[in-house]
């Protein structure tokens, strides 16, 4: 088969078509022209944006924790300066990402410590024996911190 012509409109080839399916040789032949189908849209296009048409959910804003509760400081161990803090989570501005323990010596805060806000106690060391030390927590959600909780002392014997 020989190609006469470049053209995709018009490819010549160098035969016709046999009753076999062949193409008969000496003769010229002439594809038939693609027809593009027709494409119909049955809905509308819309005019507004899609942003627009979309309704907006209806989630209540979220608000600052509440400051955690039951806090307790205990000493570890008799002679030791390892204090275990522990408190309760508080009931509103929920889910908590942190929390931190306050140390205070001297009603100054003086350290802290930031925990996950799964956790619910931590170990802290205070200044010295015989020195009383007040401890703090405030808890922290994406809007932002807690006010302190109560101070809680402890003085290490």
């Amino acid at each position: 088969m020989k190609r006469i012509c470049q053209s995709w409109s018009a490819w010549l080839l160098a035969g016709t078509l046999s009753a076999s399916g062949g193409i008969a040789l000496g003769q010229t032949a002439t594809p038939l022209p693609t027809v593009a189908p027709k494409i119909e849209y049955s809905t509308p296009v819309p005019t507004k944006s899609l942003k627009a048409l979309t309704p907006t959910p209806t989630t209540p804003p979220l608000s600052l924790p509440g400051p955690p509760t039951g806090v307790s400081a205990v000493q570890g161990l008799a002679g030791s300066t390892k204090v275990m803090v522990r408190w309760t989570p508080p009931t509103t501005g929920l889910p908590i990402l942190s929390y931190t323990v306050k140390r205070f010596t001297n009603l100054q805060n003086d350290s802290s410590t930031t925990v996950a806000g799964t956790v619910t106690s931590t170990t802290h060391a205070c200044v010295a024996i015989g020195v009383p030390c007040g401890y703090a927590v405030s808890a922290t959600n994406a809007a932002g911190s807690s006010k302190n909780s109560a101070l809680v002392t402890v003085t290490l014997k």
